[in-house]
């Protein structure tokens, strides 16, 4: 090759067209694995290079979620961890303010005690950290229905 290839530039739902279309004209391509990332490892990836959240950052995401998200109305919540089975249930008691205690565990107890991000996303709030030193994904969502009281 005597000249540099620039290189080439898709968005993902091109990327994949162009895949479907290499393994109609060329079906041994098809066999053969092709570098593969899924989205949670290239937002680990992403996550890894974000700065810790200071308390004032996270003051004003949590004020956020209160604002946009949170509903007094729910008697329940949960913060969910899947990769670390970490979960955590808040219920509504009336002498306590959700944020406060939500975040006390995020600050205090939750795997390093590391935020990253703290964004609404639909019905969830989606909470970055690092856990043994490894970003990490929860999430918080309503969960009242999830509870069965005996």
């Amino acid at each position: 090759m005597s000249e540099k290839q620039e290189p080439i530039f898709m968005e993902q739902d091109e990327y994949m067209e162009y895949l479907k279309n290499q393994i109609k004209t060329n079906p041994e391509v098809a066999a053969t694995p092709i570098a593969q990332m899924n989205l949670y490892q290239m937002n680990k990836d992403l996550v890894r290079g974000i700065t810790k959240m200071n308390n004032m950052a996270i003051n004003e995401a949590l004020e956020k979620v209160a604002k946009e998200w949170f509903d007094p109305n729910v008697t329940h919540y949960a913060l969910l961890n899947h990769e670390h089975h970490y979960f955590t249930i808040f219920q509504k008691d009336s002498g306590k303010t959700f944020i406060k205690e939500l975040k006390n565990i995020l600050v205090n107890y939750y795997g390093d005690h590391d935020i990253r991000a703290i964004d609404i996303i639909g019905n969830a709030v989606e909470i970055w950290a690092m856990w043994d030193g490894e970003p990490t994904v929860a999430y918080l969502f309503p969960y009242s229905e999830g509870v069965v009281y005996y």
